[in-house]
């Protein structure tokens, strides 16, 4: 693309690398809370404004899916939102992987407060994880807000009036859980101001400089 502050090719494969060290040591803290082995890979890194992510995840499945959402606030030289994406069928693999007591028996309410703490803390690992590797990378220190738990269709979320505040472009990670008998798939999205990508860009490109 022209545009100067997308990633070129071989600035996103940079970044997958790292993301997939960042996500290396996600499964080492998940595969010890989890009690089973448990790998992270970022197959696929794309790019878009922020306001075409409702269409785009819409694109990938039906419009009525109704997903669990992580959005965490981030705050730094890079800043902005990360939100987990996790469709509501691939949340519950994890759930019941992630918990060692059966789950069918559940009554709704504990179902849902034991959904909620799972995705939660799922995606805290996640999104700590990734949004720390780029600071990591910018040499930059951040820090947190408290997550926040949302479940829905997308259309019911409002997602793109939710990210307008966080900036202009969206970083989307296709995430997928290895495990022995199965994989999940989900989506971890960053948006960010055009001014943090920008930063971003020239820490990957500094560090390709210093590969040659």
């Amino acid at each position: 693309m022209n545009d100067p502050t997308f990633l070129s090719e071989i600035e996103i494969d940079a970044l997958r690398e790292m993301m997939n060290i960042g996500f290396g040591r996600a499964a080492a803290s998940l595969s010890e809370i989890m009690d089973v082995n448990v790998i992270l890979s970022v197959p696929v890194i794309k790019m878009m404004q922020s306001g075409e992510i409702s269409a785009y995840i819409n694109s990938q499945s039906c419009d009525t899916i109704a997903y669990s959402i992580v959005e965490q606030f981030f705050m730094g030289k890079f800043a902005g939102t990360s939100i987990l994406l996790l469709p509501e069928s691939e949340g519950k693999n994890l759930i019941s992987m992630f918990c060692s007591a059966p789950i069918e028996g559940l009554r709704a309410d504990e179902y849902a407060t034991l959904s909620r703490e799972t995705i939660l803390e799922i995606g805290n690992i996640l999104i700590g994880a990734c949004v720390g590797m780029i600071s990591e990378l910018m040499n930059n220190h951040v820090s947190f807000r408290p997550p926040h738990y949302m479940n829905g269709t997308v259309d019911k979320l409002m997602l793109d009036e939710h990210m307008k505040h966080s900036g202009s472009l969206a970083l989307i990670f296709k995430t997928i859980f290895h495990f022995d008998k199965n994989n999940i798939q989900g989506n971890l999205f960053l948006i960010t101001s055009n001014e943090s990508i920008l930063w971003m860009k020239s820490a990957i490109d500094e560090f390709l400089g210093d590969l040659r």
